[in-house]
């Protein structure tokens, strides 16, 4: 009886956490899937309504008679799902010969599209669409650029700020910054850091005798992805250092006075020592880089916008604009899709590999 009541307790603290899971993280999955298979714009559904502005127009454009629009007008704002009973309305007042005589006209003013199925429509016009495979190229340049500029750094940091050197406390709190910042403030900074005129960098180009390579960063196709990334390193950086730092205290110290007894170098130890033993963090952090750079908006939204001319146009960025810009709520879904699917592979490729190294070692 205590166990149930201890069952029924847990639930009750659970269950608010998991519906807000389920509704904002599991749901969207299969709903993005369904409306991957539609023409939408995320808005309006399928009616049929003859406004006031449609009646000039059937008149004036359709040369639909002033005395067929004027019987018409009881039904002017009503709107109606289907197709047959709008039609069955005006039917009742013009009669059947009239009807059928301006039929198509009327159809053109009244119908409001809806959601439209179009099947694998909208997956074939992803297959062919050249912006999208130039966001996945800057998606793929993001994530090998974060292994090799932040994992690095953040070892090297993490390896300084785990030593026993004067002033790593304070060094702690000064590198961690930028995680602490939003990504919003962070973008709106860099901003001004590349601003053309006023901006940070090229004031220092200037003031170092540059001033021929001070340039619109940001507005420049062949730098604003690389500008960005340097933006993202800055404010990553100090996650990985954590990640590291922590990492590091779990090797014992006397392994490493071990291998000063045997004369191993600082060097030698670190290759030897360090980056073996680290073998499993270095590896979670490459699946970290992989996923967040396929979900990676919020500092590149800020900063560019995906432009100039989708230069630095990532998968995120694309679906939003298709989505929630261009209203395009179909598109939008199934270049969702397409992320969703792509990190479930990737991840099962990771996660395979992981245990085909492990198996590996057992043998």
């Amino acid at each position: 009886m205590k166990q149930r009541h201890n069952f029924f307790v847990g639930m009750a603290f659970i269950l608010p956490a998991l519906a807000i899971y389920l509704f904002y993280f599991v749901l969207p999955i299969p709903g993005s899937f369904y409306y991957s298979f539609f023409q939408w714009n995320g808005i309006s559904k399928t009616q049929y309504k003859l406004t006031k502005k449609r009646f000039e127009v059937l008149q004036k454009e359709f040369q639909v008679p002033a005395e067929t629009v004027t019987a018409l007008k009881p039904l002017r704002d009503q709107a109606f799902d289907q197709e047959t009973v709008f039609f069955a309305a005006i039917e009742k007042i013009l009669g059947a010969e009239q009807t059928s005589q301006y039929r198509q006209a009327i159809l053109n003013q009244a119908y409001t599209p809806g959601m439209k199925y179009l099947g694998w429509g909208n997956w074939q016009a992803l297959l062919h669409d050249p912006v999208l495979w130039q966001a996945l190229k800057n998606n793929l340049i993001l994530v090998v650029s974060s292994i090799i500029l932040q994992l690095p750094v953040g070892l090297l940091l993490g390896i300084f700020i785990s030593s026993s050197m004067k002033g790593t406390r304070l060094f702690k709190l000064v590198y961690f910054v930028p995680m602490m910042i939003a990504s919003v403030a962070i973008g709106i900074m860099w901003n001004f850091v590349y601003e053309p005129n006023f901006g940070l960098l090229n004031g220092l180009l200037r003031g170092l005798g540059l001033g021929q390579y001070a340039i619109g960063w940001l507005g420049d196709p062949r730098f604003a992805l690389a500008a960005v990334i340097i933006s993202t390193c800055w404010q990553f950086i100090p996650f990985y250092m954590v990640l590291f730092a922590a990492a590091l205290t779990g090797i014992s110290k006397e392994i490493y006075e071990a291998a000063a007894i045997d004369g191993a170098s600082n060097v030698q130890s670190f290759f030897s020592i360090t980056l073996p033993l680290l073998k499993n963090t270095i590896r979670i952090m490459c699946v970290l880089s992989l996923t967040g750079s396929l979900r990676f908006f919020d500092l590149l939204y800020v900063m560019t916008g995906g432009g100039p001319n989708h230069a630095s146009e990532l998968l995120a960025t694309y679906m939003y604009n298709k989505a929630f810009t261009s209203f395009e709520m179909g598109y939008g879904s199934t270049i969702a899709v397409f992320m969703f699917l792509l990190s479930f592979v990737l991840a099962i490729f990771v996660l395979g590999f992981k245990n085909r190294d492990a198996e590996g070692v057992a043998a």
